[in-house]
């Protein structure tokens, strides 16, 4: 059997790795990034930046209370 999946986002590459075990052909059409937008630009990065910040937010607002005192604490996303 032969596939094609059309997209190599968050869903296509995981189909494309499941119907391969599954022991079809598979070609997997992808016009960018594999991993599409989420894993590239979009959900991944972005929780991960909110992520960082909320920490960074927590240690100023509340480290004190909690025995963890900083100076300078700054963001650096490059």
């Amino acid at each position: 059997m032969e596939i094609a999946v059309i997209g190599g986002g968050a869903g296509g590459y995981v189909a494309a790795i499941r119907v391969a075990q599954l022991g079809a052909r598979v070609t997997l059409v992808e016009r960018e990034h594999l991993g599409g937008t989420c894993l590239n630009i979009g959900c991944i990065p972005t929780k991960c930046l909110l992520h960082s910040a909320e920490l960074v937010s927590q240690i100023k607002d509340q480290g004190a209370e909690i025995g963890v005192e900083t100076d300078g604490v700054r963001v650096n996303f490059p």
